[in-house]
């Protein structure tokens, strides 16, 4: 999985950490994600989420050890771009 920690985005987690008071957690400890598996699916699924109908997200530990290195754990944090990354395929 490409590093998706862009200046800008680390400057947004840092932020989020910052006013939140999150000291516990590191900028580098929060996947950094892109919703779907295309940018048409990442823009409907963001518009579902800009209009309240969608609030969570979930997927499966088999989806996920497939496509991570890293165990899932409880309390994990995630943040999901609004734009689908260039040169990134689902």
């Amino acid at each position: 999985m490409p590093n998706r920690h862009t200046p800008a985005i680390r400057d947004f987690i840092n932020r989020f950490l910052e006013a939140t008071g999150r000291k516990d957690i590191k900028c580098d400890a929060i996947l950094v994600d892109a919703f779907g598996d295309s940018p048409e699916m990442a823009d409907r699924l963001l518009s579902l989420v800009l209009a309240g109908t969608k609030t969570a997200s979930a997927s499966s530990l088999l989806a996920w050890e497939h496509d991570h290195e890293t165990p899932i754990e409880p309390l994990f944090h995630a943040a999901i771009e609004c734009a689908w990354p260039s040169g990134v395929n689902g």
